[in-house]
């Protein structure tokens, strides 16, 4: 007896959706992002004093559809990544570093519906000191 309440009740749950779903989808199916955005090719790391610069080239005809970079550390001893910071430049300087210590760098593209393309390779340098 429950079994076949159960039941009964699915039945009404299933029911009432195909009842509620309409049959105006439209001619033409949504947009979707199924293309990547370009790898940032280029990366360099310049060091300063305390800082480094990271700067890269980009495709110009790609640029209209970019929302921002992301600049990662990268940890090549974990093959791990954090987010340093973001930007709409090709360049990011990142500040407060420690000197004499190596940073590696990776970037990638952000387009405008928030998908993120694959990271460029890294770049490390050591940082100066004052």
């Amino acid at each position: 007896m429950m079994l076949k309440k159960m039941i009964m009740a699915l039945t009404v749950v299933v029911a009432a959706a195909l009842v509620s779903c309409s049959n105006n989808h439209g001619t033409e199916p949504a947009p979707f992002d199924v293309d990547a955005m370009p790898i940032p090719a280029d990366l360099t790391v310049t060091p300063g004093t305390e800082q480094a610069t990271i700067s890269w080239n980009y495709p110009m005809e790609s640029m209209g559809a970019l929302e921002e970079f992301r600049v990662y550390y990268y940890f090549a001893p974990f093959d791990a990544v954090e987010l340093a910071g973001t930007t709409t430049d090709l360049t990011y300087v990142d500040t407060k570093l420690v000197g004499n210590v190596e940073y590696c760098y990776r970037v990638s593209a952000v387009d405008t519906f928030g998908m993120e393309g694959w990271r460029s390779g890294e770049e490390c340098a050591v940082i100066n000191t004052r």
